[in-house]
């Protein structure tokens, strides 16, 4: 089972993964249960990774930004303007990213 997490009041609460899904990354697509599900645009400067995240329709859903030691991404999602904190694994960080979306219903 995979965790994910979102910040309340300068807290952690993890965020269970009850669907089973499977997200695979391949270039700049992302794959749910083996198929398409969206893609992102991915930037890096200084230290800072920005990524755009768009769905399957080419609308731009999410907006996450890593700094570099930081132990979560900050997420923006344009549609309702929430601001969300997802926890970073180093050795998946997108795949992570995708699968927050996903558990938070964005993509």
């Amino acid at each position: 089972m995979v965790m994910a997490s979102i910040v309340h009041a300068q807290q952690i609460v993890p965020l269970k993964d009850t669907t089973g899904i499977n997200i695979a990354v391949k270039g700049t697509q992302i794959f749910r249960n083996d198929q398409p599900a969206g893609s992102f645009k991915l930037r890096s400067l200084d230290g800072l990774t920005f990524i755009q995240v768009y769905s399957q329709g080419h609308a731009r859903i999410a907006e996450a930004t890593h700094e570099q030691d930081s132990t979560t991404w900050t997420i923006v999602t344009p549609v309702d303007q929430e601001k969300m904190y997802a926890p970073y694994y180093p050795q998946a960080s997108l795949p992570q990213l995708f699968r927050f979306l996903v558990i938070k219903g964005y993509l």
